[in-house]
């Protein structure tokens, strides 16, 4: 290489005698200049010569020439090699190591550099501290400092790596500034604003980067913790660019990063809506996610968007959050627009429960946008854009009209993986919709991704008949799963009591139907498309997303419904839902409408004087124990006026076995005793109630109500009346509480009345003065007797009135409980539970009676196999010692008799089983356990005289108990016998044997059975029998000798 001349002030050199290794060492003081004023300084020049090892070897020689400068206060020491070998025209460049230590401003930099001529610094680095600063000179050519600069965001700080480079060009100097930031394994070039003013700069990823990666990953360089703001999402980079701005008024500035990921797509390739938009483009053109540490304004971004390069993607120009967010370039023909969708991590999903009743506009997944646009036939209502597990997801809400025709598509979607360009097609569903002449067809079809059910509906009209139907569809792990509705509305006939003007059937397999509360009857899908008040496809599509009729594997319902009139006045549709599979459940949903007059066809509508509706609904549910009946007036019902609504309610309800409530029941008329606390299980029952607005200034109220507990009876009302003009107001108000017990009979009431007058004025201040008198009166019996206590305003007093009896309870007798209270006969019952095989009716001698014998059996006998035998007795009386056998459990000692005044201690019940056979007690052969159920507390609590608030049943006492057969032993399992059964003694033979002292003779052939022989008599005799007399014989082979095998043998020859 050429070195630059320069003198030396010190030399010196080193020769090994052995190896003829050789070292060369020299420094001047003088300086080699770069440009005036600027020098290299303490120049030195050291060479290295080793020769050849062996003969013919090759020797190697080494150099490098070393010097510093001073720049911004720091030595930089440099350092050029000088290679073996290079000619005179090789260029030598020095290099320096990064001097590390406390930043330093940029000022001083540029300032050192002087000599260079002007140096204008990019605006978002002026003022910046430099750290890590490294040098370059090429010797005459050209000379580099390179350093790194923190930038303050509201994420993590950004380091660019910036270089400046001078290059000489002739006798002056070429200034440029360059920058790189580095992000995980990707880099990207800086490009800085040229503005003085805009501080700001874009930095584009270099070719060759990384294809795909972890956005979380990617995110780290500029977020503390970005699991918080981003979903995991691995991506195909296409594009990625690192920007960022500082207004003159912001601490810090804002750093912006994104992506650009996938392909465009385009609504063109999609069936059905492709052909129909004539060659125009509704689609993708890019797509773009991005992360800013604080909020951009479009004035912002746009202004970004003129240091970034015309080959670089552009920023969105749109308000871009803080966090992370998406943009994309939509197409709409030759209209392009940005659209920007937050991304956040999404939430697990939540438990189930019980699905409330979709709205009929339900949320949906996403962002969607307005578009209002017509291509041709199809006409673009929005587009919708959601990323959801790793796809970018594309929705169109399009109409297609062609003739009479009518097509909706809802939610037709285009999406693809973000890592990999895949496109899937989709459709939620579609709205069908023709009219030709008296003929109109309307519908839709549903697709729920996430069960995968297909649901649908159709509406078919005619001047006379009007058909509707719902319906659902899914394959589940259970099998397929579906149901179908139907209504047909048209005139039937029939009389005028029962005039049927419509039916309605429904089947589901592998589904339950979801039956409402009283007060959403009316409302109820199945219901409403009967009764027709709202519009069908609303009330379908309510249907198909509310979750009415869910999949529920093993069962299958039927349904059964009918619309009718009653004179024409009453408007009446009664559904039957019957429900099968693991237990039986029978429901009743209806309701009825009563319009007086009723509105004539054709006629200009009038106001009835009354329109009174009732929602009905009947549930029969043995396995869970449960009947219930209810009835409930619409928020439609009025009489005289629409101002004069009326309220109220009714329901029945009882528990039997199978509930944990069995034994209660309750009938409630207009609801419950104010002081009454209901039970979680009792209905919640509206007052039978009038509110009359009559005028502004008057208005009035009526409250009545009755119930029915196992504890009391209830019964009351109010009655209100409200005058109110201006400050002045008049009230009355009346009501009365009754609580009624059953044996002994009592019945105790509150009676209230007040009435009163108000005046509301201004004198210095509002003043109001008031005068009102009342009366409180408590009523008890029998005898009929009471106090009263009487408020006159200025004076108060208390009367006493009736017979004066005292409000103590008289208890009963036994004799009046069990005529009033007990069955009159067959307090004990037996039943069969299981291993019944037959049943057999025996006449009064024992005998078994003949099939077809209508004669009344005298008894009836079970026959039963051991093995699954199960018998249950049950008493109307619990009991509380069970004598004849031994229960595993204690039996419940708490009850008395209220009625009688009888406590639990001072009562004493009995259960007797008696199990014998042959008059022989045989009860250790079975096996017992107690049963147990409710009992009314009225009937057998301890209080004379119970509280409306008390326990309406008593759980957990002994009614019967179970019997069953022990079971067999298993067969490795080993029984017990009795010892006695493996002993024994030898006896001596007194005799000898049968047949002793005969003779036999051995003959040949066939023999003749004679009618006599003696020795065959001899044997029979000692058998026991008389030959003459118990055997008929005569020589026949099929005589009863023959038969017994008591013959004579036929007689052959031995061997």
């Amino acid at each position: 290489a050429s070195i630059p001349d320069f003198s030396i002030d010190e030399a010196g050199f080193t020769v090994e005698l052995t190896d003829k290794h050789v070292t060369f060492h020299a420094a001047s003081t003088e300086g080699l200049e770069i440009v005036t004023g600027f020098q290299v300084n303490n120049l030195g020049l050291d060479i290295d010569h080793t020769p050849a090892a062996t003969p013919g070897g090759q020797a190697t020689t080494t150099g490098e020439l070393l010097g510093t400068i001073l720049i911004a206060g720091i030595d930089l020491n440099l350092r050029a090699l000088l290679e073996q070998g290079a000619g005179s025209g090789s260029d030598i460049t020095f290099e320096t190591s990064a001097a590390t230590g406390s930043a330093i401003p940029i000022g001083n930099l540029i300032s050192d550099l002087a000599a260079f001529g002007s140096i204008t610094v990019p605006a978002s680095i002026d003022g910046a501290l430099l750290s890590n600063i490294i040098s370059t000179y090429q010797v005459g050519k050209e000379l580099t400092f390179g350093f790194d600069v923190s930038l303050e965001t509201d994420g993590k700080s950004v380091i660019i790596s910036v270089l400046l480079r001078m290059s000489k060009n002739g006798t002056s100097w070429t200034k440029v500034f360059e920058g790189l930031v580095t992000a995980g394994d990707l880099e990207f070039d800086v490009s800085f604003s040229q503005s003085a003013s805009e501080k700001s700069f874009y930095a584009s990823l270099r070719p060759g980067g990384v294809g795909e990666m972890d956005l979380r990953n990617l995110l780290l360089n500029f977020v503390d913790d970005p699991n918080n703001v981003i979903p995991s999402l691995t991506v195909s980079l296409n594009e990625a660019f690192v920007a960022y701005n500082k207004e003159t008024t912001q601490a810090k500035g804002t750093l912006l990063f994104g992506v650009s990921v996938g392909a465009g797509m385009t609504f063109s390739d999609l069936p059905l809506v492709g052909p129909m938009l004539n060659g125009q483009t509704i689609g993708v053109d890019s797509v773009m996610i991005s992360y800013a540490t604080s909020s951009l304004t479009m004035p912002q971004v746009r202004k970004m968007n003129l240091s970034i390069p015309a080959n670089k993607p552009k920023l969105p120009e749109v308000d871009l959050n803080s966090g992370v967010g998406m943009s994309l370039l939509m197409a709409f023909g030759k209209l392009k627009q940005y659209m920007a969708l937050p991304v956040a991590e999404q939430a697990p999903p939540s438990s189930p429960g019980t699905p409330a009743p979709a709205p009929t506009q339900p949320e949906r997944d996403g962002k969607w946008f307005p578009v209002g646009k017509k291509m041709g036939p199809l006409s673009i209502d929005r587009i919708g854009i959601n990323l959801k597990d790793a796809k970018l997801i594309f929705g169109l809400d399009a109409t297609v009209a062609v003739g009479p025709l009518t097509l909706l598509l809802e939610e037709m979607t285009l999406g693809s993986p973000l890592d990999h360009f895949a496109p899937e097609f989709g459709l939620r569903g579609f709205g069908l919709g023709y009219s030709a002449g008296p003929v109109s067809i309307s519908g839709f079809f549903l697709r729920n991704p996430t069960t995968e059910e297909y649901a649908g509906a159709a509406l078919i009209q005619t001047s006379k008949l009007t058909l509707k139907a719902v319906g659902a569809y899914a394959m589940t792990a259970n099998g397929p799963s579906f149901y179908l509705y139907a209504y047909l509305g048209y005139p039937i006939g029939g009389p005028a009591f029962f005039f049927v003007e419509g039916l309605a059937a429904g089947f589901g397999f592998n589904r339950s139907v979801r039956t409402p509360e009283i007060g959403d009857v009316k409302t109820f899908p199945l219901v409403a498309i009967a009764v027709g008040d709202e519009d069908f496809l609303t009330v379908a599509e309510r249907m198909a997303t509310g979750g009415y009729v869910p999949i529920d594997p093993g069962k299958i319902f039927l349904a059964v419904g009918v619309r009718f009139t009653t004179f024409k006045q009453l408007d009446s549709f009664l559904l039957i839902i019957a429900t099968f599979g693991d237990s039986f459940r029978l429901d009743l949903l209806g309701l009825s409408k009563l319009v007086v007059p009723a509105p004539v066809p054709g006629a200009t509508p009038k106001t009835p004087l009354a329109e009174i509706e009732l929602a009905i609904k009947g549930t029969f549910a043995p396995a869970e124990g449960f009947v219930g009946v209810q009835a409930q007036l619409t928020k439609n019902s009025y009489i005289l006026s629409r101002d004069c609504t009326l309220t109220g309610g009714f329901a029945f309800f009882t528990w039997f076995a199978g509930s944990p409530h069995e034994g209660d029941f309750v009938i409630s008329l207009g609801g419950y005793h104010p002081q009454f606390s209901r039970p979680s299980h009792y209905p919640v029952v509206p007052r039978l109630g009038l509110n009359w607005t009559l005028t502004k200034e008057i208005t009035i109220k009526g409250q009545l109500y009755f119930a029915l507990t196992p504890v009391c009876v209830m019964a009351g009302g109010r009655l209100e009346a409200t005058f109110k003009s201006g400050g002045l107001k008049a009230w009355f108000i009346i009501g009365a509480d009754f609580i009624i017990g059953w044996k002994p009979y009592m019945y105790d009431a509150r009676i209230y009345l007040n009435m009163g007058v108000s005046y509301t004025f201004w004198f210095f201040g509002k003043q109001t003065v008031s005068f009102d008198i009342g009366a409180d009166l408590h009523i008890w019996g029998p005898e009929f007797s009471g106090t009263a206590y009487i408020d006159l305003g200025i004076v108060d007093f208390t009367v006493e009135f009736g017979a004066g009896a005292s409000q103590t309870v008289n208890p009963i007798n036994y004799s009046e409980f069990k005529e009033t209270f007990l069955p009159g006969s067959n307090l004990a019952t037996v039943s069969i539970v299981s291993g019944l095989l037959k049943e057999d009716n025996l006449d009064a001698a024992g005998n078994v009676m003949e099939i077809g014998n209508n004669t009344t059996p005298a008894e009836k006998v079970w026959v039963v196999s051991p093995k699954e035998f199960e018998l249950n007795t049950d008493s109307a009386i619990p009991a509380k010692t069970v004598q004849g056998i031994t229960l595993p459990a204690t039996i419940s000692q708490n009850f008395g008799i209220g009625t009688m005044d009888v406590g639990n201690s001072g009562l004493e019940t009995f259960h007797t089983i008696t199990i014998t056979k042959d008059g022989e007690d045989v009860s250790g052969n079975f096996l017992y356990d107690q049963i147990t159920k409710s009992y009314p507390a009225a009937l057998w609590g301890s209080k004379l005289k119970p509280d409306k608030n008390d326990t309406r049943t008593i759980n957990g006492l002994l009614s019967g108990v179970k019997i069953k057969a022990r079971p067999p032993l298993d067969p490795d399992q080993m029984g017990f016998l009795d010892q006695g059964v493996f002993t024994f003694q030898m006896l001596q033979i007194q005799r000898d044997a049968v047949g002793a002292g005969l003779s036999f003779a051995k003959t040949s052939g066939p023999v003749t059975v004679p009618a006599s022989n003696a020795d065959r008599d001899k044997i029979l005799a000692s058998l026991g029998f008389d030959a003459a007399q118990d055997f008929e014989t005569g020589g026949s082979t099929d005589d009863d000798l023959a038969l017994a095998g008591l013959h004579d043998p036929v007689v052959g020859s031995y061997s």
